[in-house]
């Protein structure tokens, strides 16, 4: 049996109905392989169609509950894609760093995170401003594009051509990506 706490906030299927999951745990938490820390991480993990578990990943950050809102998307390739809200530091598949506001405090910023269908890191794209950026979900277009969705204040850049300013409040936002 696991210790501490494990909690799922994301599920997809592939088109041969294996199982990808994300979410969080803060002890121990048995898979492919054992995963431990003192800490709450992120997990993503694959499963077989009949619950074997593939591979596992664990994601670090330096504060407590550095995640939020993990949501995954999979393609027709079984590539997987995990967005996520971080604050400071974070690992995920690579180092992460949030930006700061004007006053040096660091803010909550926007990761989406790509991993291949044996669970090698492909890549990690970091995303954010200087004030408080949320992730909300993923989904993967049939041509292969990204969207995904969240919420914003202050400015904030997606690698776009446009740098997206807030209104006042918490401002959503939906961008279209290359995979």
């Amino acid at each position: 049996p696991a210790l501490g706490s494990q909690t799922l906030y994301a599920v997809a299927l592939d088109a041969e109905d294996r199982i990808f999951v994300a979410g969080t745990f803060d002890a121990e938490l048995q898979l492919d392989r054992p995963l431990t820390t003192n800490q709450p991480v992120l997990f993503a993990a694959a499963l077989e169609s009949d619950g074997e578990p593939s591979w596992s990943l664990d994601f670090t950050g330096t504060l407590e509950l550095p995640f939020l809102q993990r949501m995954l998307a999979v393609d027709r390739n079984a590539n997987v894609f995990l967005t996520g809200s971080f604050l400071e530091d974070a690992f995920v598949g690579t180092t992460l760093s949030s930006v700061p506001n004007a006053e040096g405090t660091p803010t909550r910023d926007v990761f989406m995170a790509s991993f291949a269908a044996d669970g090698s890191h492909r890549w990690t794209r970091p995303f954010g401003g200087d004030a408080d950026d949320v992730a909300g979900a993923v989904a993967v277009a049939a041509e292969g594009h990204l969207l995904f969705v969240g919420g914003f204040r202050g400015a904030v850049d997606f690698d776009q051509a446009e740098v997206f300013v807030s209104s006042g409040g918490l401002n959503g936002y939906l961008v279209r990506a290359a995979p």
